[in-house]
Parts: structure tokens; sequence; C-alpha cells
């Protein structure tokens, strides 16, 4: 593999023999329906809870502002991130292979992945069929807003059904699997993929991983708001002091891994995946309630198989819920890994801009994790404006983000977490380097094509990008911010 010179690096060097990621696709709430689409939200600090829409259920039947609502089948939160009905119900079938009854008897789970699923392989240029696909999906909501009566209705809503489409759509032949471990599920999944790719003596050409959740109906509001777990103001107050909750989510999120054969140059990356770690709660103080050790234990043992310290740890993705018991024990977990270090560790979570979405909610945090390497900015938690009072930061340098913060160096380690309610705990870590932006390593010339005359122009300045532009561009060499605008140079002053 022809790294780039190591000296160029203000971080860690490069790593080699390991996993890379080589492609991401999302459709998240907020129209976050790609990769830089989502780097906009989180750059620009967005969140995207609304109010339950009609076309979900009807607000009037199930919420109450009784702080007990559970005890009579209601619910006291009417906000979360959701998807719109197009990204939803719209679904090509003729492109899989499909009959149009066949599609209509689908959960959206099933056409989440079939869609997402297919953006990541076709991006990551996958010939082959020796794949393997592995899906986060706790579904067991959605079955119930599904026509019964449709001969396809069994398969078209069994959980083990959604990881199995796209391998039967597209002929893959690798390992298929579903992994329900609640919140943990779709990290859990990463894990078990980053494991197969490493330790397996006869290796696939690649892995896809799949994280994905709707919310269609109240049923989910109503048992989680009985049990406590729903914060009133339907969103994730990460590291804040009025965190008593968390506000829920949905969305699709995919990866595709890759083992580092030499084959491809760096360049084709977009991160390395280093370790990675998998482990249980056990008996602690409930079914529920977080584990401090054992979080402490995934942590070292993902950094253990991705050799490196915790000290040069830069950031890290917290599962961050915003639950007055959850965020305090986190924080406390990383405090009792990370000890020694010279700079400030920087913790945020994507929960505060996407909401909890569960099953999909570790992949989710992977792919923030993947645009932070890219950029080297680490985005603002969402909400925070007085630090609760119960974290325990004491002789621990870390920076709790509340606006975009800038890493400081060009490459670096980070990881994400991910800790299921019912005690499954997952862990990943990764290295990347800057490749976009300022602190970028090759600036290049990035092109979107111009939506009037579709020729291709600069996305930062709308120049066309032509046999001259291609030599030497203002934008490339002054590393200017990158913004998109409506038109190119020549569209514009035409009109």
């Amino acid at each position: 593999m022809e790294y780039l010179d190591e000296t160029a690096f203000t971080g860690p060097p490069p790593p080699s023999g390991k996993a890379q990621v080589l492609s991401v696709s999302t459709c998240l709430p907020g129209c976050c329906d790609s990769f830089d689409e989502l780097w906009s939200l989180l750059f620009a600090g967005g969140e995207t809870q609304t109010e339950v829409a009609l076309d979900r259920w009807d607000l009037s039947l199930y919420y109450t502002i009784d702080p007990d609502a559970g005890a009579v089948g209601k619910t006291n939160a009417k906000h979360g991130a959701f998807l719109s009905s197009q990204n939803l119900w719209s679904f090509d079938c003729r492109y899989f292979g499909m009959k149009s009854s066949e599609a209509n008897a689908m959960v959206p789970e099933q056409r989440l992945v079939l869609r997402t699923g297919a953006t990541s392989l076709l991006e990551a240029g996958v010939t082959t069929k020796s794949i393997d696909t592995y899906v986060g999906d706790c579904t067991s909501e959605s079955r119930n807003y599904v026509c019964a009566l449709s001969p396809h209705f069994n398969q078209g809503t069994a959980a083990p059904v959604t990881a199995s489409r796209l391998a039967y759509c597209f002929g893959l032949r690798g390992e298929n699997c579903s992994f329900d471990t609640a919140c943990s599920s779709s990290l859990v999944a990463l894990g078990h993929a980053h494991s197969k790719l490493c330790l397996a003596k006869c290796a696939p050409t690649g892995a896809l991983v799949i994280g994905v959740r709707v919310l269609l109906g109240p049923d989910g509001f109503v048992g989680l708001g009985a049990g406590g777990f729903l914060g009133v103001h339907g969103r994730c107050l990460t590291f804040d002091g009025s965190a008593s909750g968390f506000g829920r989510g949905e969305g699709c999120s995919a990866a595709f891994l890759s083992l580092d054969t030499g084959e491809q140059d760096m360049d084709m990356h977009l991160c390395s995946l280093l370790g990675s770690a998998v482990n249980q709660d056990g008996r602690s103080a409930s079914m529920t309630a977080p584990n401090g050790p054992s979080q402490q234990s995934c942590i070292r043992d993902s950094l253990a198989m991705a050799e490196i310290s915790a000290e040069s740890l830069s950031s890290m993705e917290c599962h961050g819920t915003g639950t007055a018991l959850g965020d305090p024990i986190e924080v406390g977990a990383v405090r009792g890994v990370v000890r020694g270090k010279r700079f400030p560790l920087l913790l945020t979570s994507s929960k505060s801009n996407l909401g909890h979405a569960e099953a999909a909610a570790g992949l989710n945090g992977f792919v923030k994790c993947v645009l932070i390497l890219l950029h080297s900015a680490c985005p603002a938690n969402v909400h925070l404006r007085v630090l609760n009072g119960s974290l325990d930061t004491e002789g621990f340098p870390c920076f709790f983000g509340n606006e975009l913060a800038d890493v400081g160096l060009n490459s670096q380690h980070l990881g994400v977490s991910s800790f299921g309610f019912g005690g499954t705990n997952a862990r990943a870590d990764l290295w990347g380097f800057c490749q976009e932006g300022p602190r970028s390593l090759e600036p290049r010339l990035v092109t979107i094509p111009c939506p009037l005359c579709r020729r291709d122009m600069c996305k930062s300045c709308g120049q066309i990008a032509d046999e001259h532009t291609l030599d030497y561009h203002h934008c490339v060499h002054e590393r200017e911010s990158q913004a998109s605008i409506a038109c190119c140079s020549e569209c514009d002053v035409s009109q």
C-alpha cells in the first residue's frame, strides 16, 4: 500500500494490516441521505427532533402531560427524530427484482436496509459475491402496521429476513447474521464483522454492516415511558444537568469493511478500523443499570486489539443517551481508562443531534467518527448548557464541547462506544487522517455538477472545472472552507 509520507502527520502514523472502511451510506432524519448532508447537520450543530406527525400516530390518543403516563397506557414524550414518509415508503422494487405485491408487504426496515446497503456496496466498488452481511435490528413494532393478509407477510416482517434480503437480491454468499442486543445491536454487528475479517483463516473479501430502526407506532413510546427511560423534552440532553431521559430516533446507516491487502491506495479508504470488543455487564445493580467496570473492560479490550494506548485517543463518540444514571457512569468508565493524558479528550455524542436510534445508534456514532477523522473537527453536543454535576471529571482532562472544535491534528485515534440496556457493551477504535478542510494533507479540487448546465464546478467557489483549473485552483492551494453554492460561475454570470 502506498501510504502518505509519515512525516506529514502531526498525529499518530498510519497503521498497517488493519481493516479499512471503504464506504459509508446513511438514511437519517433531517434529510441526511448522504455522507455530506450528515456532516452539514453536525457541522452546524443542528438537531432533527420533531413532534410526532399524524402519519405515525394520533397524539391526542396517547399523549398526556401526566408524569405517571405509563400507568394509564400513555406517554408523556411526543417528540422524536423521524424519517420522512418518502424515505420510509418510497422503494424501487424493480431495481431489486421484486414484485410490487412482495415489496408492499415489507416493513420499512427491509426497504431501508436494501437501499443503504446497495449504496454502500456500489460506492465501495464491490464486484465479488463473497461478502458477509451483518445487520443490527431490533424490529418489534413495525410488523403490527403491515397488512397481515398478504401471502408475503411473514418474510416481509421477520427480522432475520431483513438481514437476508440484500444477500438474496445481490447473490451474496458470505456469512449473513442479524443482531438484536437493543441499543448496541449495530456496533455488536460491527465487532463481529471485524473479528471475522481479522481472525478467520478463510477471510471474506469484505463485510457489509448495517444498523436500522423505525418508529411507526406508539408502542415503544408507551413502554419506554412507563419504564422511565424517556425524557419529556424528547431530546438526548447529553452531559447536561437537566438530562432526565432520552429522546427516540430512527434511521439506517451502513458501512463496508475490507482487509488491508495492499492493493489499494490509502486515498481510497475513509479510515482504518483498528480494534473492537463486545462484552456483558453480568450481574449489576439491576437488569437495565449500566456497569462501569464492564464498560472499562470493553474499552480496554478494544484498545488492546488496536495496539494503541488510551492516552493516544484525541476524541470519543460516547453512548451519551442523556440519562441521569447513564452519563455519569460512562464518563466515570472513560476516566478510569484514560489516565495521564496530556491533552484534553473531546467527548461528544451523535444522539444529541439524531436522537437515540436504538439498534442503529452504534453505527450512527461510528459514521460520525469517520466524519470527525475526515474533517479533523469534533461537532458540538447540542443542548449542552450546564454540565451535569454528577459527572466525575476530577483529574480527568476532558472537554465537553457545545460548539464545533478543532481537533488540532491531521491524523488521530478515536473510539465509539455503545451500551445495550440489557447489558451488552460494544466498542470500536479507529484511525484516520484529515481529507477535507484546512488540515487536509492533500487538498484537492472537490467538484459537484452545476444544477443548471450539469458541468463539473468547484464545490467552494463555483468555478468550472476544466483542464486549466485541474493544474491550479485557488480553493485547493489556499485551502478555503467548502460551502455549497447555487450554480457555477458561468451560469451565474449569464443570469
